[in-house]
């Protein structure tokens, strides 16, 4: 089987492998096993708009927002992301005094979110990761005994309905030690989110304190990532 390469461009491929907390050097190169299904060198390139499944008002399904407690859990076990190929190929031309060389394709590629087998919708995460709403928050070191948020009146979204449609509130989404949930959600909320004056997300590191976190941020940050 031939090996599938993830080279760097302007963020680094290999974020689309890891938690999207860690922090990825330029010069780093992740060799995934698989093949396109085509000789050369390929590009693979995103879609210019990806598609999320639309919120069906007719649907009578019960929303729950419960209030954060800040304890440690992930709601989204059953969430996987899927790579596919659309028929959109375009070679890139290289003109010598031979000829033209067909060596190298530039091939739609679709990152899909799947919550176990039901389809959620399609994201850009490279895009997410470099939008500007985005920010990773960094460790706090504090004298906090108890980390809870009891205190604070947060909605925990525990379920991709809330992050299609996500409240208008602050709000966590509680993946807690899932890579690959966090990394989806991450993409899903930089398409779904309104861009406004607080819509910042929040990529939040392993241990925080949201007593000091709600301080420092509340009044710009929508959307944590637990």
């Amino acid at each position: 089987m031939k090996h599938l390469y993830l080279i760097t461009t302007k963020l680094n491929c290999w974020q689309l492998t890891c938690d999207p907390s860690e922090d990825v050097q330029p010069y780093e190169l992740q060799k995934v096993l698989g093949n396109v299904g085509r000789a050369g060198i390929t590009m693979l390139v995103p879609p210019k708009d990806p598609i999320v499944q639309q919120v069906d008002a007719s649907s009578w399904q019960v929303i729950e927002n419960n209030c954060f407690d800040g304890k440690e859990l992930d709601c989204y076990s059953k969430t996987s992301l899927h790579l596919s190929f659309t028929e959109y190929c375009v070679p890139l031309y290289q003109i010598t005094q031979h000829g033209r060389d067909h060596g190298v394709f530039f091939l739609e590629s679709v990152v899909s979110v799947h919550d176990s087998e039901t389809w959620i919708g399609d994201v850009d995460i490279l895009k997410a990761l470099n939008d500007p709403r985005v920010v990773k928050m960094g460790a706090i070191t504090c004298g906090h005994k108890e980390q809870g948020a009891d205190h604070e009146v947060m909605i925990s979204v525990e379920g991709w309905p809330d992050i299609i449609d996500p409240p208008r509130d602050q709000f966590v989404v509680r993946s807690y030690g899932n890579w690959v949930g966090r990394l989806a959600a991450v993409g899903m909320l930089s398409q779904t989110l309104t861009r406004d004056g607080r819509s910042v997300i929040s990529i939040c590191p392993k241990s925080v304190c949201w007593k000091c976190t709600l301080v420092s941020r509340k009044a710009r940050v929508r959307a944590f990532v637990y």
